[in-house]
């Protein structure tokens, strides 16, 4: 009956991220691998989850933790632009141009095979 009754604080306890805040230096490299291997993209909401626990303890701050969370913030939406969003929409860009384009029939166009 301990251990049951205890159980809800103690996954509360364990699965506490807090240290991403601390830890933010391997974001980049996680948002990169994760548009390089998009299979494991349903895996993104629990690294947001991770993130979002961080806030309990910037709420705490003594100095301006709306500012510091702002930050965070944006540091966090930096990284997805950077790593997930431009290269995706890039991407996305050249597939459509190349799918508008697919449907023409042309000719071999280079000037030294064709007179």
């Amino acid at each position: 009956m301990d251990v049951l009754s205890t159980l809800q604080h103690r996954l509360a306890f364990v699965c506490d991220c807090h240290f991403m805040y601390w830890n933010k230096v391997l974001l980049p490299t996680y948002f990169s691998d994760m548009y390089t291997t998009p299979h494991d993209a349903h895996n993104m909401q629990y690294m947001m989850a991770a993130i979002r626990d961080t806030k309990p303890i910037l709420d705490r701050c003594m100095n301006e933790p709306v500012e510091l969370i702002k930050k965070f913030e944006s540091e966090i939406e930096q990284h997805l632009m950077d790593f997930i969003v431009k290269p995706l929409s890039k991407d996305i860009e050249t597939d459509l141009r190349l799918h508008i384009h697919s449907h023409l029939k042309l000719d071999d166009r280079n000037p030294f095979k064709v007179r």
